[in-house]
């Protein structure tokens, strides 16, 4: 009777263990279930948390890199996050994501360098570096153009990202071109251009002048005839500072000449 009841009671022990420890793994399929870590690099804060929301992750801690001292707002992305990509992890582990602030870069094409440096740097930029030394020809900076950009306008950057400029000096120059008198010759009239741009007409005996502003560096002055644009001739010049320009024109039925070109810096 007694061995009886001890073998029904140890039965009973051990039907109560198992069932617990069914019940125990069951619980743990169900908290502890591994789900993968999508890729978030270079999303928005709001975006990489539904991302990750619908991935399974219900603990996500956001960090701003250190100095972002802008508001919060939709012009962070994320730049790191504390799980590998492609891992497989449990729900309840924990990723931080590590956001910067990122700005749309502006247009300073055709702004003089100190105009485009205090645009940008109103904008966030802080890393912006030029061809020239702006310190030493300070004197005449507000003749320095931006030419060329590292950036696109409109591209996303982040505020401590190079920035390249390329500047150019604007130079004032006055040309006078004149044409050669030949009364008893069959001359034209000659149209001129300047890297391609029509400027006027100079007529036989008569001298055209003007001044413009151009950007150092080469450019071309070329002669037309008017009636017939296979008879031309161009000349090259380098600018690099304030000049005057002046030049002579030959110019008789199938022959035209620019010669005697010259140079005088103010």
């Amino acid at each position: 009777m007694n061995k009886a009841l001890v073998l029904l009671l140890v039965s009973c022990l051990l039907l109560t263990s198992c069932n617990l420890q069914r019940k125990d793994i069951d619980y743990l399929v169900i908290n502890r279930e591994t789900i993968t870590v999508p890729n978030v690099i270079g999303e928005r804060e709001a975006e990489s948390k539904r991302i990750l929301k619908e991935a399974g992750f219900s603990n996500v801690i956001v960090s701003f890199e250190k100095d972002a001292d802008l508001v919060v707002d939709s012009s962070f992305v994320v730049i790191e996050q504390s799980l590998r990509p492609g891992a497989r992890v449990q729900r309840d582990d924990e990723i931080i994501l590590t956001l910067k602030k990122v700005i749309n870069y502006i247009d300073v094409v055709n702004l003089p360098i100190s105009d485009a440096r205090e645009k940008l740097l109103a904008a966030g930029f802080q890393n912006i570096q030029s061809n020239i030394d702006e310190h030493a020809l300070s004197h005449e900076i507000e003749k320095w153009i931006v030419t060329e950009q590292s950036a696109l306008p409109s591209q996303e950057m982040f505020v401590n990202d190079k920035i390249d400029l390329v500047c150019k000096r604007k130079c004032h120059v006055r040309f006078s071109l004149s044409s050669d008198s030949h009364w008893f010759l069959n001359t034209y009239p000659v149209d001129i251009y300047i890297d391609g741009h029509y400027v006027d007409e100079v007529r036989n005996g008569y001298t055209l002048s003007w001044e413009q502003d151009l950007l150092s560096g080469d450019h071309i002055i070329m002669a037309e005839n008017v009636d017939n644009e296979t008879i031309d001739d161009s000349y090259t010049v380098y600018i690099d500072d304030d000049i005057d320009i002046s030049a002579n024109i030959a110019h008789e039925s199938s022959y035209l000449s620019i010669y005697n070109l010259s140079e005088s810096s103010d």
